[in-house]
């Protein structure tokens, strides 16, 4: 099964912030209240929410929010991102 990650990197002044995902395959399909470890995070990360489509064999899985200082939202993220395989989403996107 695919599955699709998806975190939200904000900062204090702008909540809105940026949306990256990352794909895999993977036969285990992750569970709410679980956790993720990417070595993009210093930290574990837990998963909010968790939508199978048995139709298209996609898992989408999001993950809670990561805070980031002021200023860090331009360009050095989207750098470190594209280093461990996340890409930043557009509004438009599909993930497979």
């Amino acid at each position: 099964m695919k599955i699709v990650l998806l975190i939200k990197i904000n900062t204090p002044s702008n909540k809105d912030g940026l949306d990256f995902y990352k794909v895999y395959n993977s036969s285990i399909i992750p569970s709410v209240a679980t956790f993720i470890k990417d070595p993009i995070f210093e930290e574990l990360k837990l998963i909010k929410s968790v939508v199978v489509n048995y139709f298209e064999d996609t898992c989408i899985v999001e993950l809670e929010e990561k805070e980031v200082p002021d200023g860090r939202l331009d360009g050095h993220i989207q750098e470190v991102a594209g280093m461990h395989n996340w890409k930043q989403k557009n509004n438009s996107l599909i993930y497979y």
